[in-house]
């Protein structure tokens, strides 16, 4: 008989495991807990007496431990002395607790346990990469050259802190197209229509080839949709049958 459980099959009901336990309750009966009555050897995880956070650290330093799975599994095994806690982050949460990391030795940190450098700081060694795009910066990240005080989601770490963009981020002269200003829509429509473009399908090729300016918005459609927007042929200035528009621009 080795659980409580099974006191059931001993002809004890659940009135008669409650009794029993109250029964021997008191200090001066012997009561201590169910392991002792049983003989199980198996002690309530709360009167458990662990060792101190650092020499229980210094112990699974040893194991040569890579991950919080195999740290599982040598938990759940045998080989683990009963004075290390199965789980060390609520044992030791306020005794010295950092991570995973550090409990296994594998110098990773919990990103919520990291300390990261400045936003101006960790943004000038971003700018010293030469990355183009977030892109790029996630790829950097993965191939592990940042370092661990550089976080691998700038812009949620440093949302509050400085954020602006991705372009300001990596230092290119790419902006994020909700944080660009336009030409208002009469001064961007003048500039269209002097490009002689006969056709959306033009427009999107001449969108595309680099020539566009930053402050033209390559879907004028929808930038400017309750902006003064018609059609395709007002913003060529061509009509429906390709000749020039004699539309007038809204005021």
């Amino acid at each position: 008989m080795r659980t409580t459980p099974r006191l059931t099959s001993w002809g004890c009901g659940e009135g008669v495991r409650g009794r029993r336990k109250l029964m021997y309750a008191g200090a001066d009966d012997g009561w201590s807990n169910w392991g002792d009555f049983l003989g199980s050897g198996t002690i309530v995880t709360y009167k458990v007496k662990y060792r101190p956070f650092k020499q229980a650290r210094a112990f699974v330093h040893t194991l040569g431990l890579k991950s919080r799975g195999e740290w599982l599994g040598f938990a759940r095994s045998e080989k683990r002395p009963p004075d290390i806690p199965f789980k060390p982050e609520r044992t030791y949460a306020k005794k010295g607790w950092a991570g995973m990391g550090d409990w296994l030795e594998t110098g990773r940190i919990a990103t919520g346990l990291r300390k990261f450098r400045p936003f101006v700081e960790a943004r000038a060694f971003a700018r010293k990469q030469n990355l183009k795009s977030a892109k790029e910066w996630r790829d950097f990240c993965k191939s592990g050259r940042c370092p661990s005080d550089i976080p691998t989601n700038p812009n949620r770490r440093y949302a509050r802190d400085g954020w602006i963009s991705w372009a300001d981020w990596l230092g290119t002269t790419t902006i994020a197209t909700n944080q660009r200003e336009y030409r208002p829509f009469n001064d961007a429509r003048t500039f269209v229509r002097s490009l002689g473009l006969k056709s959306a399908n033009e427009w999107r090729v001449y969108a595309k080839s680099g020539k566009l300016p930053a402050d033209i918005p390559a879907c004028a459609n929808r930038t400017y949709a309750n902006k003064g927007w018609l059609s395709w042929g007002d913003w060529l200035g061509k009509n429906d049958s390709g000749s020039p528009s004699t539309s007038v621009s809204p005021s």
